[in-house]
């Protein structure tokens, strides 16, 4: 040893009240005071009075407490074991007493030895405590120093490490090499040694010429002969950079660390688990059952638990999300993870961390509530709407809609957009880096409203209006693709509709107009064939008139089917023979069914007759025809029947009905679409309009029917049925003989308004037959100089309702303002859009055509009304 450090030992060891002493590396004495000299000798009797310099002390312990504790000492003194401790029982003056002796391991500039200290454990603690912890392993940092706070001696590895000469560590006052911060303390300590009281553990910072702080663990003695400082340093710069890193990252993390002893059932946490519990750091440590009792509820139970059967096993362990109060009574979420430490196979420590998990808790609620409205915001629009995160289209995010579009019950689960197949607008494929989405994705592009068509996995297409936009990150790269969806098939298909009813428009007006003519004429075939009827020919002629009549009749319930096909024909309720409608009917339905088609026909022997505008009647059964054809493509069978049928109503009783059904062999309507069928628009073909049952409903409403579709009694083929109220037959023919016999003539003067020269003619001729004295106008503008002419005198007007210029009703309406409101009869054979034409005290209307009696029962009626 130099002579600072043997002058150093030799005053420690010397110093201490209790025995101390030490080896070097063979286990020989080097150091001792007077109190290991007596302790040896009582211990060993007198031979152990001649302790001196160099004396066995291995051979003479081995001889006490045998070979393990001997071989114990010597992994000390190799450096494998950290200590070496027995306690023994002896007998002295003070009587019984127990004593431990404890082995340090000690270096010795460079060479391994050991400190041996003796210590009394009769009473408890250590005597020599701060002796032990004073002689730790160190650097070889050692100093000598005055109080008067300069150095006066300091070793090589000093000056080394410090990186200041031995001359500038000298000459200058120690606090000047000391951290500002560290100063006060420093000082506190030159104090302490003043008293005589070792300093022991105290650490300070030291900066260093290259910038570097050095932190130094101090252990300091006054010599009491000299008066001088003896000290010795350990640079633990890189143990407290450590523990200052740890506890920076444990006050972040709000991470803290436990121990629990289950030898002495105490505890320890460190600073971070005080801040936890909300507790002093310098306070007390609580018990375990303390520690415990911070837990609430099942919590608690749950961390008894788990330490017992640690205890018990050795498992380690993780408890999560527990329910946690501090000592000031705030509610918080920790986690807790903990371990088994065990010595010659007794479990002695559960060690572990606490984790403060209260705010991530709370950030991790509120993203699952942020993810959640913006998911429900998302779902709430009827768009689709999907995040593409790379080229190859993989979807990330999708709302319900487009789930629903695409298919999938998640983001993940729908199929990647490059895997799909594309249309462009003429129905050409579409590779998938020319849509509208890889171009937003790849070239930066904000695409707004373009039209894509899109192939279903599971088959069709859906037409689509796209809007598409990148989504760029801090660094102007982009990260993923948004794009919304709007399928525009219902558009298509009203679009579709729309197109569909203006040709049926067009081609209804040019119908009705073709109607309009016709009747024109029919008006004034029928009404001759009439006329010369009554003039008594016979034989051929009377014949030829007849086949005249029959066949104009004919022509006028075609032009009837003409209108009603256009909707521009006004309700004409009528008592209607049902069973001959449709025998009538027969040829009409063959050739509208097709070959393929067979149609059979379950008509009553009972004659069955309802109140309904013949026109529409067809138009239901038309309909209903169609549907069937429609619904057997491959041909098949079409049956029609009527019979008569007594229903129970609640509103009603029972009434008496009768019942048109059409039925079908195909392959029936599915449940789940027999409550729509009469909805308007609404159809399972891939063309129509939706809207042939829903008319037929309307028509049956409207004549105080009902329509339903019947209950499938076999697996295939559907049926429909019409029900109306049923007129007795005696009441038809009654209504028809008063129909018979109301008065045809009259002498009234009448102003008949009509273009058409060979109507006009007809009707001029058959009202002055009748007895009516006639005024014509072949015009609107004739009619107006008539009624403005105060010399002309007429009691009723008889008008065409279309005609050039000017409409019937505007014309009747001027004539009015100049004659008061005279009876007007109206006569169309069509009406479009027939307003200010219903019926009433001053109105009526006759459609064409009509023959003479008509037109002279449909006058006196109008006339008489007013009366």
């Amino acid at each position: 040893m130099t002579p600072s450090l043997l002058t150093l030992m030799e005053t420690i060891v010397g110093t201490q009240v209790g025995p101390a002493a030490v080896l070097d590396a063979s286990g020989r004495l080097g150091i001792c005071n007077e109190a290991w000299r007596d302790s040896m000798s009582t211990f060993f009797g007198s031979e152990a009075g001649s302790f001196r310099s160099g004396a066995d002390v291995l051979g003479l312990l081995d001889d006490v407490f045998g070979g393990e504790f001997v071989g114990e000492i010597r992994g000390v003194l190799s450096g494998v074991r950290a200590q070496a401790t027995r306690e023994i029982s002896l007998v002295d003056s003070r009587g019984y007493v127990r004593r431990r002796f404890e082995v340090l391991p000690l270096r010795l500039q460079d060479r391994p030895g050991a400190l041996v200290v003796f210590v009394e454990t009769t009473v408890g603690g250590l005597a020599d405590e701060p002796l032990r912890n004073f002689l730790r392993p160190g650097e070889d940092l050692i100093c000598i120093a005055s109080m008067d706070g300069y150095f006066r001696a300091v070793t090589p590895a000093f000056e080394q490490l410090l990186g200041r000469s031995r001359k500038e560590l000298l000459s200058r006052p120690i606090l000047e090499f000391v951290h500002p911060d560290d100063r006060e303390g420093t000082m506190a300590a030159f104090s302490q040694l003043g008293r005589g009281e070792p300093v022991i553990g105290f650490r300070n910072r030291y900066p260093c010429p290259n910038g570097e702080v050095l932190w130094l663990d101090w252990r300091a003695v006054v010599d009491p002969v000299s008066g001088l400082i003896h000290a010795i340093a350990e640079n633990v710069t890189a143990a407290q950079r450590a523990i200052s890193l740890g506890e920076a990252t444990q006050r972040a993390g709000r991470i803290g660390g436990w121990e629990l002893d289950l030898r002495k059932r105490s505890i320890y946490w460190t600073a971070e688990t005080f801040r936890i519990h909300e507790l002093d750091p310098l306070g007390p440590l609580p018990s375990i059952d303390e520690a415990i009792e911070f837990y609430v509820g099942e919590s608690r139970d749950l961390i008894r638990d788990s330490i017992e059967k640690a205890r018990r096993d050795g498992s380690e362990w993780g408890l999560p999300d527990l329910q946690f109060r501090t000592a000031k009574g705030r509610q918080r979420i920790v986690r807790v993870l903990g371990q088994v430490r065990y010595l010659d196979g007794v479990a002695v420590t559960v060690s572990g961390v606490i984790q403060d998990v209260t705010e991530a808790r709370r950030f991790e609620s509120e993203a699952r509530a942020s993810h959640a409205l913006l998911q429900a915001s998302l779902d709430a629009s009827p768009a689709a709407i999907v995040v593409l995160e790379s080229e190859q289209g993989r979807v990330t995010l999708a709302n319900a809609a487009a789930l629903e579009m695409f298919g999938g019950s998640s983001a993940r689960e729908t199929v990647d957009f490059a895997e799909r197949d594309y249309l462009d607008g003429s129905g050409r494929p579409l590779p998938w880096d020319q849509t509208p989405v890889h171009r937003a994705f790849t070239r930066a592009e904000t695409v707004r409203g373009e039209e894509l068509v899109v192939k279903r996995t599971t088959g069709g297409e859906l037409d689509l209006l796209v809007h598409a936009a990148p989504v760029h990150d801090e660094e102007g790269r982009i990260r993923a693709a948004v794009a919304i969806f709007t399928d525009l098939s219902a558009r298509k298909e009203l679009e579709r509709q729309l197109r569909q009813s203006q040709k049926m428009d067009s081609i209804g007006r040019f119908a009705g107009g073709i109607a309009h003519d016709f009747n024109n004429l029919l008006t004034v075939v029928q009404g001759t064939s009439e006329l010369l009827s009554a003039a008594g020919y016979r034989g051929e002629a009377a014949e030829s008139l007849d086949d005249l009549r029959r066949a104009s009749a004919r022509a006028g319930d075609l032009t009837r089917r003409l209108l009603a096909f256009a909707r521009q024909t006004p309700l004409s309720p009528e008592a209607l023979d049902l069973n001959e409608r449709v025998r009538d009917l027969s040829g009409v339905l063959r050739r509208l069914l097709g070959d393929d088609v067979e149609v059979g026909y379950s008509l009553s022997d009972e004659t069955l007759i309802a109140c309904i505008d013949p026109g529409q009647f067809d138009q239901v059964l038309l309909n209903l025809a169609v549907n069937a054809r429609e619904a057997m493509p491959r041909g098949g069978r079409v049956l029609i029947g009527l019979d008569r049928i007594h229903e129970e109503r609640l509103d009603a009783g029972v009434e008496d009905r009768v019942r048109l059904w059409v039925e079908d062999d195909g392959p029936g309507i599915p449940w789940q679409d027999r409550e729509r069928v009469f909805d308007p628009f609404y159809t399972t073909k891939k063309s129509g309009t939706g809207l042939g049952l829903a008319t037929c409903f309307g028509i049956a409403q409207h004549a105080g029917g009902a329509i339903r579709l019947a209950a499938a009694e076999r697996l295939a083929g559907a049926r429909f049925e019409l029900f109306l109220p049923r007129l007795e037959a005696a009441h038809a023919t009654a209504h028809a003989g008063a129909e018979s016999r109301v008065r045809a003539s009259g002498s009234e003067r009448v102003l008949l308004v009509e273009d058409d020269e060979l109507v006009q003619r007809f009707a001029d001729r058959s009202l002055r037959d009748l007895g009516y004295r006639v005024l014509v106008a072949g015009s609107p503008e004739e009619a107006l100089r008539l009624a403005a002419d105060p010399s002309t005198r007429f009691d009723a007007v008889i008008s065409d309702v279309v005609m050039p210029r000017m409409r019937g009703p505007e014309v009747v309406e001027r004539i009015r303002c100049l004659r008061g409101r005279l009876p007007v009869l109206y006569c169309s054979g069509y009406i479009d859009g027939a307003v200010g034409l219903e019926e009433g005290d001053y109105q009526s209307f006759l459609r064409k055509p009509y023959s003479a009696r008509e037109l002279g029962v449909a006058l006196r009626r109008t006339i008489d009304r007013r009366r």
